[in-house]
């Protein structure tokens, strides 16, 4: 009956050339006040794994650099939801993404769980691709 339901646990965040493993991610969320005025995006919450190599950490640090040496820097993301044979089955592509706010985590010698990052980002615009390799 639910053949051909969507999984939650197999997402993935790609910047440029780069995919990070996402533990946990929000899908967009829009507010609409009137019909004709904008559309109101909210934070993209994400957390992923933060791997040694490619090292997540560099690359959020790396990516908050250029965000504040230039006010009008932004990324284009993809958050990308795979089966279990690794075809894409939905895709959200983020323009004019900013970084809000980053959470490394805590370390601790008496915990073997991963090590986390969380980030809040705006975004411009966002654009759902179904089916879309």
């Amino acid at each position: 009956m639910f053949e051909n339901k969507k999984s939650k646990s197999s997402w993935a965040l790609q910047i440029g050339e780069l995919r990070l493993d996402v533990v946990k991610a929000s899908r967009p969320k829009l507010t609409l006040s009137k019909p004709g005025e904008d559309i109101k995006f909210e934070a993209l919450q994400i957390t992923m794994l933060d791997n040694a190599e490619p090292s997540t950490s560099h690359i959020v640090m790396t990516w908050l650099s250029e965000q504040i040496q230039d006010a009008q820097y932004s990324k284009a993301i993809i958050l990308a939801m795979t089966n279990d044979k690794g075809d894409i089955i939905e895709k959200w592509e983020y323009e004019g993404v900013k970084i809000k706010y980053i959470d490394f985590g805590d370390l601790t010698i008496y915990d073997q769980e991963p090590i986390t990052i969380s980030m809040w980002l705006s975004y411009e615009q966002v654009i759902l691709h179904n089916n879309d390799k």
